[in-house]
């Protein structure tokens, strides 16, 4: 098999009161930018990993639109534009699902083909 995803940047989460959290907003809305929740490399592999929390696997998949991936697919080809550690790096859109009482699902290239 191969070697496991290495997290490279996990998004801060910042209280929705401060200032940082206000400016942090300010700043997406501004530059119209998605939030990634995971962003992982493996190999030549960047990942955008989406992380949604539905009953069902089907519900998780529905609840990432159009535009919101397209969103996720830019920010991570930006991101991967702007620091030299990533460049050449394909972009992957990913999802790990989470539903009450089962294990977290991750699927690879969640949407290929949309």
């Amino acid at each position: 098999t191969g070697s496991p995803l290495r997290c490279i940047t996990i998004i801060k989460i910042l209280p929705k009161s401060s200032t940082a959290h206000t400016a942090h907003r300010a700043h997406r809305a501004h530059r119209a930018q998605a939030e990634i929740d995971i962003l992982a490399l493996r190999g030549q592999v960047l990942a955008v990993v989406e992380v949604k929390s539905r009953t069902h696997l089907e519900a998780a998949l529905e609840a990432v639109g159009p535009d919101q991936r397209a969103r996720l697919r830019r920010a991570g080809q930006t991101l991967a534009a702007r620091r030299p550690d990533l460049a050449g790096r394909s972009v992957r859109l990913d999802l790990v699902a989470l539903a009450p009482g089962r294990r977290p699902r991750h699927l690879p290239d969640a949407w290929a083909g949309l």
